[in-house]
């Protein structure tokens, strides 16, 4: 009987051993591939002259080329709400990242998050799990947060609303 608990045992073993080498070998390899295509980054945008047009650039309507500005982001904290549904106890736990229309307002709303929060506590416990469990519910859920939410902004606004974590209970 010990003979082949030992022989289990090492077997056990060796299939460990063997998955850990293969999981650190795809991760080295897929570290490799993400340096490589950095360098070539770093590479193709010193070798583009003044006249082509790079990479993420549009050409305006004059002919001059202007690189697209990314707008800000900032991520909210974890709200974590029961849902308005009688027939059970469910919560919701949402995680969001507000695109804003620039840094104004992102010190805006920075200065102003008692109200951005409570305009999202407000809305997020009257649904209920079928209006927010579909695509359509979660893109409604979007337009009604961005829409309380530019209700308290004087200067700028959201521009889009993006869920990094949405789990119901």
């Amino acid at each position: 009987m010990s003979k082949k608990v030992l022989i289990i045992i090492i077997a056990v073993g060796t299939l460990l051993l063997v998955a850990m080498g293969g999981t650190l070998f795809l991760v080295y390899q897929k570290l490799e591939g993400l340096k490589g295509e950095k360098e070539g980054e770093e590479v193709k945008g010193s070798i583009v002259e003044e006249g082509e047009k790079k990479e993420g650039e549009k050409e305006s309507k004059k002919g001059k080329e202007t690189k697209a500005i990314p707008k800000p982001l900032l991520r909210l904290d974890t709200f974590i709400v029961n849902l308005a549904d009688q027939d059970s106890s469910r919560y919701l736990r949402i995680t969001l990242e507000l695109e804003l229309m620039d840094e104004v307002t992102l010190q805006e709303i920075e200065k102003r998050m008692a109200p951005v929060r409570d305009a999202v506590l407000s809305i997020l416990p009257t649904k209920k799990v079928q209006d927010i469990i579909t695509l359509e519910g979660k893109q409604a859920l979007k337009n009604q947060l961005m829409e309380a939410i530019n209700k308290n902004l004087a200067k700028g606004k959201v521009t889009n609303i993006f869920y990094t974590e949405f789990v119901i209970q």
